[in-house]
């Protein structure tokens, strides 16, 4: 017979011995946007915890010239000075390997951000070397601004799958020619870097593309989304957090290496939808129906628990601002927003809300795309609230307190202004930031982490939220709970006197 201790030390046993067939990948992500520009050097040296990685250039026809630099808010490139010429080039290429105080070290899973005035287009291409082995691989649609970059990863290979490639070093060419075989002007800069440390294989899949079908002037449409899982998940279901990108971007133009940390950390499922045509359909910006596309994309997640869809947020950026804007006030889907640099447009500004959520809106004074005092705007083609205006309509909408509290607050290198409409419904909040001197790309330097700040707000209004919940529970139980405590008394009270 075996025994109860027995039994646990067997238990134990094929645990260690499950556990021992994985190899669990640890990601270093470095960053290529230095706080201090560096130029002509022979090499460059980027540090993740105790590992370095070494990038070096090369360059077949302008070796005096081509060396390797990194610029703040540029990222990695090739320049001797602080010159106009910068790209990466067809004729160069830069030279990657990792290691630590013990020598070099074998990765693998590459993935690496391209920033936004000079990356892949779609219609291009560049070759990724590694193991002595060739894989070309597609740009995507332009970004706005570095925070909206294009993630490439082996998603984005051409028949072809380098992520179980263990290495320790590779090389990053731009190809000479597009995706249709012709004569390309490829070039980039590279923002950013993650691998995984020795094998991927098993691995836990973290990012997976996903499509769902939609009517769009009368054909069907495949609509793209990505999905971003933590990757240790050690809950039984998460918020789920979407992320909309600017005009001329795409899903995965929102996922940069500090948001897939944030993501890690166990915090949420990070949504990651594309525009159709690049945009999201606010003020007839296309002929898709993007509310509808929403609903689909949450109507696949049913029937997963992984997905608690009583916690929906969205965070978006200038035109996927707008739609985070007008998701609240068309459907009563969403727990929170984080609109950044856009407010509402004056349509949605007249609508009620169907149920309140929090806000958190965030607008640059120094914004001269959507200004931060609104008006029209041109090239859009609508008229916008204030970001003033904005505010205080959420604020009127929800039933908040009339009158905002201010302080100011210092995010990374830039002062701002902010304004808090406090016991709204639910015991939700509305805040609005003016950020001084941010413009449309809301740099904001320093170090600072905006959607580290917005996540810290939506988990505390739904702390908020959740003991607001529990307090007006007690006395509606008691109001039921006195009255049938009365009943039962007079119960009582009738049986002994029938008794005398």
């Amino acid at each position: 017979m075996i025994t109860l201790l027995k039994y646990k030390k067997l238990l134990l046993l094929v645990f260690v011995a499950a556990v021992s067939k994985f190899n669990f990948a640890q990601t270093l992500n470095f960053d290529f946007e230095p706080a201090s520009s560096q130029y002509g050097q022979s090499s460059l040296t980027f540090t993740s915890g105790d590992y370095s990685l070494t990038v070096a250039p090369s360059s077949v026809s302008s070796s005096a010239n081509a060396l390797v630099a990194k610029q703040t808010d540029m990222g990695l490139g090739v320049k001797s000075d602080n010159s106009s010429t910068w790209l990466i080039t067809g004729d160069e290429t830069l030279h990657f390997s990792l290691s630590d105080s013990s020598g070099a070290v074998e990765f693998s899973n590459i993935g690496f951000k391209t920033a936004f005035s000079a990356h892949l287009f779609s219609n291009e291409t560049a070759t990724l070397s590694i193991n002595n082995t060739s894989y070309e691989l597609n740009g995507g649609a332009r970004g706005a601004d570095n925070a909206s970059a294009i993630l490439i990863d082996s998603n984005n290979a051409t028949a072809a799958n380098w992520a179980s490639e263990l290495a320790t070093s590779f090389s990053l060419t731009p190809s000479n020619k597009d995706t249709n075989g012709t004569v390309s002007s490829s070039d980039y800069r590279v923002i950013g870097l993650s691998v995984d440390l020795g094998a991927t294989t098993p691995s836990v899949t973290t990012l997976q593309a996903r499509t769902v079908n939609q009517v769009i002037a009368g054909q069907t449409v495949q609509r793209e989304y990505w999905v971003r899982y933590p990757q240790t998940r050690s809950q039984s279901s998460y918020p789920i957090v979407f992320f909309f990108h600017g005009a001329g971007g795409q899903g995965l133009n929102m996922l940069n290496p500090p948001l897939e940390t944030l993501i890690d950390r166990d915090e949420f499922i990070g949504v990651f939808p594309s525009g159709y045509n690049n945009r999201w359909n606010v003020s007839g910006e296309s002929a898709a129906d993007d509310i509808e596309f929403f609903q689909l994309m949450l109507n696949s997640f049913n029937g997963d628990p992984l997905f608690d869809q009583s916690k929906v947020f969205a965070i978006g950026r200038s035109n996927g601002a707008g739609m985070s804007n007008r998701l609240a006030k068309e459907t009563g889907l969403l727990s929170g927003i984080g609109p950044i640099v856009s407010q509402q447009l004056d349509f949605l500004g007249a609508i009620d809300a169907p149920a309140p959520v929090s806000v958190f809106q965030v607008n640059g004074d120094a914004d001269t795309v959507i200004p931060i005092e609104g008006g029209y705007v041109g090239f859009i083609g609508a008229t916008f609230l204030s970001a003033q205006a904005s505010a205080d309509n959420w604020a009127e909408n929800f039933n908040c307190s009339p009158t905002a509290n201010s302080n100011t607050q210092q995010w990374g290198s830039l002062t701002v202004q902010a304004y808090t409409f406090a016991d709204c419904d639910e015991n939700r909040q509305v805040r609005y930031h003016a950020v001084e001197g941010a413009t449309h790309s809301m740099n904001l330097g320093g170090g600072f982490d905006l959607y580290d700040e917005i996540w810290t707000f939506f988990k505390a209004e739904e702390t908020a939220v959740s003991q607001i919940d529990e307090a007006e529970r007690v006395p509606v139980l008691g109001s039921l709970g006195l009255p049938a405590l009365a009943l039962v008394m007079l119960s009582l009270g009738m049986q002994q006197i029938k008794r005398k």
